[in-house]
């Protein structure tokens, strides 16, 4: 997989980006395509592709420890129930939180739910990973581990092209493969 990075100030359009090409909102005009499929016309075959993680640490629920948080999405994804066990644990190694695998989230630090969220994401098996200003909540030492982490395991061993929108030059300079540049909902550079 790759890491692609969207930056730009403020203002710039990146979580507008991100939402089109989750298909959450519609664009205004032109096209939208993901791995060549129109996104306008198939959201349903995109979504199957893409999955957002949206950086709400309120949206796992603090009172089930990590391992029950994967098995209560394992189930609403849809995965198999003789799958569920060993997916939730084979998503906790990948993350590096199986020790805590059996801790309420409750008690996660920001870093550590940072990774459930993206485990998460990882149980519907995506191909590309929209990741809207993932490390705004960390301390730059959290920060710098957690774009290792998304560099050495979700784009490298998991092969997942990570997308990620921030406006953070060294994100950019320690994570990406390729850069784009918004500025007012218009990409001026990108390589």
């Amino acid at each position: 997989g790759a890491a692609v990075m969207l930056t730009g100030d403020n203002g710039a359009g990146k979580t507008t980006l991100f939402k089109i090409l989750a298909t959450l909102i519609l664009p205004e005009s032109g096209t939208v395509e993901v791995a060549g499929i129109d996104a306008l016309r198939r959201p349903d075959a995109v979504r199957n592709l893409l999955t957002p993680v949206i950086a709400d640490e309120r949206s796992l629920n603090w009172r089930l420890t990590g391992a029950e948080n994967l098995l209560l999405y394992a189930a609403l994804y849809g995965v198999p129930t003789a799958e569920r066990q060993p997916t939730t644990q084979r998503l906790l190694e990948t993350v590096g939180l199986t020790e805590a695998g059996d801790r309420m989230v409750g008690t996660y630090s920001s870093g550590m739910k940072q990774r459930m969220l993206i485990a998460r994401a990882l149980l519907s098996r995506p191909s590309v990973l929209l990741l809207d200003e993932p490390t705004r909540s960390l301390d730059p030492v959290s920060a710098r581990d957690f774009r290792h982490f998304l560099r050495a395991e979700v784009a490298g061993r998991q092969g997942c092209t990570v997308m990620l929108a921030t406006h953070d030059a060294d994100e950019a300079l320690e994570l990406c493969d390729r850069l784009a540049v918004l500025d007012r909902g218009r990409l001026i550079a990108q390589g």
